[in-house]
């Protein structure tokens, strides 16, 4: 039997990672909010595996006999992989009707000092706190950091 274990801590930051490559905060007195973990940064990454030799065929405990039941099943292994990580960072978004403020985006303001996350998964459940943020109703950027929020762990 073959048994492997693989974990790794890592953090990314950067500017901006995004699929256009136009950061969130495109005003110049602004660009510092840019820095923050990047959109691919996982901290935590675990992955398991192991192989096996199954108990059939020649030199095995079962089907030792010469066969067609030996031949067919004898000298196959098996496998199995896990996979565990952390999920990806996202920002709170929020419309940018009243910033007028072309190429930026514009976040949510943060309204309470800590975000609950409750775990939902699925269309009708909340993944976070949605309460800890309200909507941006002045000609200002929200609150809220880029990539603030975690997502959703994965076990795989």
């Amino acid at each position: 039997m073959l048994l492997t274990a693989a974990y790794t801590y890592a953090k990314s930051t950067d500017l901006n990672t995004d699929d256009d490559s136009t950061p969130l905060f495109n005003a110049v007195a602004y660009q510092y909010r840019n820095k923050a973990v990047s959109d691919f940064d996982r901290r935590h990454v675990l992955a398991l595996g192991t192989t096996a030799e199954l108990p059939f065929g020649r030199n095995h405990l079962l089907l030792k006999d010469p066969g067609i039941a030996r031949a067919i099943l004898g000298g196959w292994k098996a496998n199995a992989w896990l996979s565990a990580y952390t999920g990806l960072p996202l920002t709170p978004p929020a419309s940018g009707t009243s910033l007028n403020a072309p190429f930026n985006t514009q976040v949510a303001n943060r309204v309470k000092s800590e975000v609950a996350t409750l775990g939902g998964i699925g269309k009708a459940a909340t993944w976070f706190d949605t309460s800890a943020f309200a909507p941006v109703t002045t000609a200002a950027f929200g609150t809220a950091s880029r990539n603030s929020l975690r997502g959703p762990k994965a076990l795989v």
